[in-house]
């Protein structure tokens, strides 16, 4: 999607137009699935949380006033989201394995992909935050610093 048409959309969808917040549902369900399944590695629960931070977003979209920020600004209710759960069930400051942990598709190497998450995870929280922010949300670094100061 082409960044007018995209603000187009995200300004008809701030307008209450469904089909419009449909659209964008299907154009960024796939990078905030993949932004919450890191945090919390479980595929069942990064589905549901992925629809609650869509919902989130559909009843917060009138408040949203910089349409060009959407992309970020779903990200941040998603990283919320699974803040919240993570607190939820106890698990914020330690890594969320569980018994039917799924290693991402196409992974080989799973002894060493843990041994990475155990690294990340064992970061302060704020420093935990900017990786994952940067590498799986796609912030740059001026974001990040002007979000975690």
């Amino acid at each position: 999607m082409t960044n007018p048409d995209e603000i187009a959309l995200i300004a008809m969808a701030c307008h209450g137009d469904q089909g419009a917040f449909a659209e964008l549902v299907h154009e960024y369900q796939r990078d905030i699935y993949q932004s919450i399944y890191a945090r919390i590695r479980h595929r069942q629960d990064a589905e549901d949380l992925c629809q609650e931070a869509f919902e989130r977003a559909f009843f917060h979209l009138p408040q949203l006033q910089k349409p060009e920020r959407f992309r970020y600004w779903l990200k941040q209710i998603a990283i919320n989201v699974c803040t919240d759960w993570l607190r939820r069930q106890g698990k914020l400051n330690i890594l969320a394995l569980e018994d039917e942990y799924e290693p991402l598709p196409h992974s080989e190497r799973i002894e060493n992909f843990e041994m990475l998450w155990e690294g990340i995870h064992s970061l302060s929280e704020i420093n935990r935050q900017a990786v994952l922010m940067h590498y799986f949300d796609g912030y740059q670094y001026q974001e990040l610093a002007d979000k975690l100061s």
